[in-house]
């Protein structure tokens, strides 16, 4: 009797203190594409201004990684020193030869377009995580991982490989 008593008062310990499978969710992410264009004319007033404009946004992109390709499109002799000057700068960066391009831009696409010695667009990948709950010490947490989810999101170098 004793031992009967022991062995079900061990089972019970045992089947009492196991724990249940986590079904909580990780973290969630969008993943979208982020397309800029910059388009300077030369002879314009505003063309020091727009080529400030371009350079501020080429160094935060660079900051960002500089995870994207770029579309450097010139249409004059002026505009294609720019234009390889901003290809220079990203390849001294770190962006890849391949993920650059830049070319001549065509009669029709230049006088469909305003007139412009050189136009950049910039196309990047990024990543949105949602809003983790606050921790609260005593309270079940129903997004155990959100937070180290959200920060591995966040990341990946590169975010499109993501919607595959």
């Amino acid at each position: 009797m004793k031992r009967l008593l022991t062995l079900f008062f061990a089972i019970t310990v045992l089947t009492a203190c196991a724990d249940h499978a986590d079904d909580t969710l990780g973290s969630e992410a969008l993943v979208y594409q982020q397309v800029d264009t910059f388009t300077i004319s030369l002879k314009h007033d505003a063309a020091k201004h727009d080529q400030q404009q371009l350079l501020d946004y080429l160094t935060a992109f660079e900051a960002d990684g500089a995870n994207g390709k770029v579309d450097v499109r010139y249409s004059t002799q002026q505009g294609k020193l720019w234009a390889l000057k901003v290809k220079q700068r990203l390849l001294n960066n770190g962006l890849k030869p391949s993920d650059i391009a830049v070319q001549r831009q065509s009669t029709e696409q230049s006088t469909a377009t305003t007139t412009s010695d050189y136009a950049v667009t910039i196309s990047a990948y990024k990543v949105k995580t949602e809003t983790c709950p606050i921790l609260a010490s005593g309270v079940k947490q129903l997004r155990k991982g959100c937070f180290v989810d959200s920060l591995r999101l966040k990341q990946i170098s590169h975010p499109e490989q993501l919607t595959r």
